[in-house]
């Protein structure tokens, strides 16, 4: 299976929690426009702030506290929070591919997870498949 799509989106999310850490004040809060985080990411803001919701689908990763004010409660995405809840999802459909099959929400109350973050684990599965079986 071709996981690239999933590793891209992760490094691309990374580098907007990175871009967060590195604007914080002595405070802790991060005070940067959307506009400024959409340049040093390389993405839209409308990406931005789709970004942001997608990271706080399972826990509050970057909490916005004030008008182009944020908090950055973790930096390590792929150890928590939905992008760690999608790797463990991806080891568990390896070793047993009817997982893939089950529910949506079967498969969010059995490992008590989003129902978010099952359609994100899918969804990052089917680009993958479709991009292999066409290469």
């Amino acid at each position: 299976m071709n996981d690239s799509l999933f590793k891209q989106s992760i490094a691309n999310h990374q580098k907007l929690v990175d871009v967060l850490k590195n604007a914080q004040n002595s405070t802790g809060v991060s005070e940067i426009s959307y506009a400024e985080i959409a340049k040093r990411t390389e993405h839209s803001l409308t990406w931005v702030k789709q970004a942001i919701k997608r990271l706080n689908a399972e826990d509050t990763c970057i909490e916005v506290v004030g008008y182009e004010q944020f908090v950055v409660h973790y930096t390590d995405i792929l150890n928590r929070g939905v992008f760690g809840e999608v790797a463990k999802l991806m080891v568990e459909c390896y070793q047993k591919m009817d997982v893939f099959h089950e529910k949506d929400m079967a498969l969010a109350e059995k490992y008590e997870v989003s129902l978010k973050t099952v359609q994100m684990f899918k969804s990052y599965l089917r680009t993958g498949w479709k991009k292999e079986t066409v290469s």
